[in-house]
């Protein structure tokens, strides 16, 4: 999964619940992440300063 995945993926699994979840429908890259993350494809990091030099910035 490409860096920018891996923070679209962190993102999608941190960002505060609609107001009425049932309603929700991720979109198609939200969903492709979230498969990701559950195959175990993602990445993991102990620090937001690693996430950072991950992607280089």
């Amino acid at each position: 999964m490409s860096p920018l995945g891996v923070f679209t993926a962190g993102i999608a699994l941190t960002a505060v619940p609609p107001s009425n979840p049932e309603e929700s429908t991720p979109n198609p890259a939200t969903r492709k992440a979230m498969e990701e993350l559950e195959q175990g494809k993602g990445k993991r990091f102990d620090s937001a300063e690693e996430l950072f030099e991950d992607l280089g910035i």
